[in-house]
């Protein structure tokens, strides 16, 4: 932008217009051109690789789990189906309540990893 001279006073003089943000200034990464904040704690992110890893890890087993066991009532309800005997289905109906269980504790166990 140019700046205007004033022709009729000669006694002013009216500095060229100087850009705010050098050209060195403007190239360099956002990282160098800050100045470090002093006398603040470090704060580290709130997951570092190797947590996310363990966290992925561990939702890889859960969902794992998870499939065995609904695997194991998906069968017991068919066998509940072809069950001859009070016996038989007692017996498929503690399968089915004890795979129902341990597959809920997963998923609250889950949820409470997907929240962290």
């Amino acid at each position: 932008m140019a700046t205007k001279q004033s022709t009729q006073n000669s006694d002013i003089h009216i500095p060229p217009v100087v850009s705010l943000v050098s050209q060195e200034a403007s190239t360099a990464p956002l990282d160098t051109q800050r100045e470090p904040l002093t006398g603040l704690p470090a704060v580290s992110p709130p997951e570092t690789q190797s947590n996310q890893t363990e966290k992925n890890d561990r939702l890889r087993a859960i969902s794992h789990d998870l499939r065995s066991h609904f695997g194991v009532i998906s069968g017991t309800a068919n066998m509940l189906q072809m069950a001859q005997s009070d016996a038989d289905r007692a017996h498929l109906i503690t399968m089915m309540q004890r795979n129902l269980q341990q597959a809920s504790e997963l998923l609250t166990e889950l949820l409470g990893i997907t929240r962290l």
